[in-house]
């Protein structure tokens, strides 16, 4: 859990030094456990769509459900 919020903490002051990885999406490794996150920034709020498990097939991790 602390390595979650430490990963949201740094998100949330800086959520612009992650790049783009397919459209809009955006995504970031939870260290040091294999999870992504993916997000995207809409009018100033970061909205989290999921916590992946990164050894899935990339095609799969931006799709919003």
């Amino acid at each position: 859990m602390d390595a979650w919020e430490d990963q949201l903490q740094e998100l949330s002051h800086k959520p612009e030094i992650y790049q783009k990885k397919y459209k809009s999406f955006r995504q970031v490794l939870i260290k040091p456990f294999p999870y992504h996150i993916i997000y995207e920034i809409e009018a100033k709020k970061i909205v989290v769509y999921k916590v992946s498990y990164a050894g899935r097939h990339p095609r799969k991790r931006f799709i919003k459900k």
